[in-house]
């Protein structure tokens, strides 16, 4: 790799450790043969993997692989894949690593360069259309599965070696069943809470459903706790998507934003949400309704209120005022009894690697790629990053344990606020105010309903 250092003690046991693998392959080799790839049966559902459209270099013709990454080099996920090029390329010594690290700016080039044809091999992107991710299905990616089924580094297929709800991120929903990237560094969006708080008022497993979240809350308040809190400047967003979610799915609340009528909001599901949305105002931190990020959540750090509905990247930003002995809880948004949704739906994504259509080498791209979502890769995401990986025989540490618990059940993947971005200004102009207002207490669930649907109307009245 350019500009990358010598190999570390990693990369010589990562050497070592991935000799050792070859010599303990099959059985029906002998040391005489060259070593073989080991042939999986694919799964029932799918095909036989076509062969690659490429032919593999020769061992010794030299290949340079252009790989856009969205970390800097410099932060702890960037060091993981420092050390991942470094032991790739000294296990490819024909293959030289370019890498430009791009940190988030990539989302504001990659498409372009994607358009404009630029030599791009691998190249780092979002899944699960969080606001700022590259549309991957505008974008040039090359189809996984046309390079191989078996391509993790098992006798797992891809499928079965990534978290269930990410591989719903990465397969293209109205495709034929085209994969476009491989995740491998995860976000969740789940409810974070002080379990020594629970512990005190004996509350002895998270809840599950909307009731036994209500009952948790007042046990709290009772007890002298601040139940919930969160930055509404910066969050309100996801606390719209988990509520609505949980309502009416995803699909059914866009449906929703999008009735030029507005009265799509008198559903008997949304006037109960609102009404125990409102209800639960009561159980909100003081000040929740002032809250400016971060101060919301720095309230949970300092002991001070118990529970946050946040990303999963929130034990690591609140590290330096909880401390390192903080005892995290994790779990997912509770169900209504009324609703459509499932708290196995999980606002969730991941960074995932994807091959560019154009690549001169998609086969030693694929084979970057199987590295990256290896399970020492993996763990070293974990251990190293502190970070959670995308693999579903590596758990999550730390404060993330009970987070990796609670995700590993998950079936699907929502959108960043359930996509409701992507309905544009009448989201953000109409709904995220409105629907504050009632999070906070200061309108009630009929005046809510009333309002939203009058402030829906004529906001479409004035596009048409």
């Amino acid at each position: 790799m350019r500009t990358i250092r010598s190999l570390s003690t990693f990369v010589i046991v990562l050497l070592l450790t991935a000799l050792m693998l070859v010599a303990c392959g099959e059985a029906d080799v002998t040391p005489a043969e060259e070593p073989t790839e080991v042939v999986r049966e694919p799964e029932a559902e799918e095909s036989e993997a076509e062969e690659p459209a490429v032919e593999a270099p020769g061992e010794e013709e030299p290949v340079t692989l252009v790989y856009w990454s969205m970390w800097n080099e410099d932060e702890p996920q960037g060091q993981v894949m420092v050390k991942a090029i470094e032991a790739f390329e000294a296990a490819h010594p024909n293959v030289d690593l370019e890498v430009t690290w791009y940190g988030r700016d990539i989302r504001n080039l990659l498409a372009t360069a994607l358009e404009a044809d630029e030599p791009i091999d691998v190249y780092d992107a979002w899944a699960g259309n969080r606001d700022d991710a590259i549309d991957l299905d505008e974008a040039g990616y090359l189809d996984l599965p046309a390079l191989g089924t078996g391509y993790a580094d098992s006798e797992m297929t891809v499928r079965e070696a990534t978290l269930p709800a990410l591989f719903h991120s990465v397969e293209l929903q109205n495709s034929d069943g085209d994969i476009i990237g491989v995740p491998y560094n995860p976000w969740v969006v789940m409810v974070f809470y002080n379990k020594d708080h629970f512990e005190d008022v004996g509350i002895a497993s998270p809840p599950q459903t909307w009731d036994e979240f209500v009952a948790a809350s007042e046990a709290l308040q009772a007890a002298g706790y601040a139940p919930f809190t969160e930055d509404v400047d910066a969050y309100m967003d996801i606390i719209i998507g988990a509520f609505t979610e949980r309502a009416m799915t995803c699909e059914g609340i866009i449906e929703v934003v999008n009735d030029p009528s507005g009265e799509s909001w008198n559903d008997p599901a949304l006037m109960q949400m609102a009404e125990d949305i409102h209800a639960y105002s009561d159980y909100l931190a003081e000040g929740t309704d002032g809250n400016l990020y971060p101060a919301g959540q720095q309230r949970v750090a300092l002991d001070e209120v118990t529970m946050n509905l946040n990303g999963s990247w929130l034990p690591s930003e609140l590290l330096e005022l909880s401390g390192p002995d903080f005892n995290w809880g994790v779990f997912s948004f509770p169900n209504f009894p009324y609703g459509a949704g499932s708290n196995t739906h999980v606002e969730s994504g991941s960074q995932a690697l994807s091959i560019n259509q154009s690549s001169a080498n998609p086969d030693v791209a694929f084979e970057f790629i199987r590295y990256v979502a290896s399970f020492d890769v993996q763990t070293a995401m974990v251990e190293d990053a502190k970070s959670p990986a995308a693999r579903v025989d590596v758990p999550w540490a730390g404060p993330l344990a009970d987070a990796f618990e609670a995700f590993r059940t998950a079936d699907q993947s929502l959108s960043w606020a359930c996509g409701l971005w992507d309905t544009g200004e009448v989201f953000s102009n109409v709904v995220l105010p409105y629907f504050t207002d009632l999070f906070v207490g200061k309108i009630t669930a009929e005046e809510f309903i009333s309002t939203i649907s009058q402030a829906q109307a004529d906001f479409w009245a004035t596009r048409e």
